[in-house]
């Protein structure tokens, strides 16, 4: 799924949707009949969490999968322990993210076939957004 979005749709190289394990990555995925149909991916950077490849199957898209799957994983991750959760998001996900409490850090920038904008989602507007 993460390589028919990134790089199928998207045009992003192969290689850059591989999360090492010294990041050590914590994936989250919707299923659907036993197949995965979303994911998104929480892994360590040197300023904390960070999480990225988020991915809804086409054909699952406008379901609000995507916000429930973000929010289950985000509930999980910040139940752990975690703050904060960095983030780099195309436009549909920025709008997602918004709504979840995230705040923009930044301008958007160029990031092959789209836009990315930095932000960040804290454990604190998280909560107050979910009520």
């Amino acid at each position: 799924l993460v390589v028919c979005t990134f790089t199928g749709e998207q045009g992003i190289p192969e290689q850059l949707n591989y999360l090492p394990p010294d990041k050590n990555p914590q994936w989250y995925c919707a299923a659907n009949n036993g197949k995965i149909i979303g994911t998104i991916a929480f892994f360590q950077e040197e300023d904390g969490w960070h999480a990225g490849r988020f991915a809804i199957e086409p054909s699952f898209r406008g379901r609000h999968i995507g916000t429930e799957l973000l929010t289950c994983a985000c509930r999980d991750m910040f139940s752990s322990g975690t703050n904060s959760i960095t983030m780099e998001g195309r436009p549909a996900t920025v709008h997602i993210l918004t709504g979840l409490g995230a705040e923009i850090t930044g301008d958007a920038f160029p990031f092959y076939s789209s836009t990315c904008t930095p932000m960040i989602l804290t454990k604190t507007a998280f909560l107050e957004s979910i009520g």
